[in-house]
């Protein structure tokens, strides 16, 4: 698939998604869309990137770019999908117009992309995307892990940990398999410098080097070499 100069044009993209701007977008990478796909196609594709969007908004500066490659990999896993056309270097016919001024959309006023600036910012409940997240003493409980274990663990960088309050950590779950941290969460965080939210994120998101499955549940069923590589390519 092709790639964009810019991973903010994504972003603008998805924000104005309607049925002419992706058609734009699809022209773009080289992809054509049938009409009777393209209602389908745009409702799914608001669906599965209304958190991206909010978490490229919330995540650090610094991290903007992995979570716009994020978005990115979304949308383009749609097209693919949908198998909507081909990607530019497979393209035998005459290359695609590339629309320009009016045939991207009507772009948004100031004050309305203030309002959605604001409504794309508004908190989100940790459960709401990361999933079951419990306290030391519950995880201690559910894995008979002992509560010196988990610190270390946290400690090296081995288990995603999520602040709450001013010194207390809690625990995304599915991260644990046969009673500790699945192997590969270490080297994610390290991509992430450190950072659990995007780490998590990425692993919860479907990829396309997973067969649009999450990197988390290829960590389960034991690519941790091929997890990796997509961390590294994603995130690093």
């Amino acid at each position: 698939m092709a790639d964009f100069d810019t991973r903010a044009d994504v972003s603008e993209a998805v924000i104005r998604l309607d049925e002419e701007s992706l058609q734009a977008f699809a022209r773009r990478v080289g992809q054509e869309i049938a009409e009777p796909e393209v209602a389908h196609i745009t409702s799914q594709v608001q669906n599965d990137v209304s958190a991206l969007i909010k978490g490229v908004v919330l995540v650090p500066q610094k991290h903007r770019p992995a979570a716009l490659r994020a978005l990115h990999d979304v949308i383009l896993r749609w097209l693919d999908e949908h198998q909507v056309g081909v990607a530019p270097d497979e393209f035998s016919g005459p290359q695609p117009h590339i629309p320009s001024g009016s045939e991207l959309g009507r772009p948004l006023s100031r004050a309305d992309a203030d309002a959605r600036r604001k409504q794309m910012a508004l908190p989100m409940s940790l459960e709401s995307w990361a999933g079951i997240c419990v306290g030391p003493s519950e995880l201690a409980a559910r894995f008979e892990i002992s509560r010196t274990t988990l610190n270390n663990w946290r400690r090296d960088g081995l288990v995603i940990a999520f602040p709450r309050g001013r010194r207390a950590h809690v625990y995304p779950v599915s991260q644990f398999a046969d009673n500790a941290p699945l192997d590969g969460i270490r080297e994610v965080l390290d991509f992430a410098d450190g950072d659990p939210k995007v780490a998590w994120r990425w692993l919860l998101t479907p990829h396309h080097a997973f067969a649009h499955r999450a990197p988390l549940e290829a960590l389960k069923d034991g690519n941790r070499e091929a997890v990796v590589r997509a961390a590294e390519y994603s995130l690093g």
